[in-house]
């Protein structure tokens, strides 16, 4: 895709946007940020517990365990 393509798409310049442009925007769409997931410990109480009684399942409980340490 060519620049000036990507320019006139994103409704911008090689110099970015405007003040008044960044506004607008950041009133339409809001900040840039991202919603902190929630861990719920009983969810990891019973995946641990679960992997007891499955024990081929335990492989899994450390790949949840990083699931959780990954921001969404």
């Amino acid at each position: 895709m060519p620049i000036e393509e990507v320019f006139q798409t994103l409704r911008c310049d090689s110099n970015g946007l405007t003040t008044k442009a960044a506004q607008e925007r950041l009133a339409i769409f809001g900040h840039n940020k991202l919603e902190e997931k929630q861990v719920f410990p009983f969810n990891l109480c019973f995946c641990f517990l679960f992997c007891f009684v499955f024990p081929l399942k335990m492989i899994f409980f450390p790949l949840m365990l990083m699931y959780d340490m990954i921001p969404m």
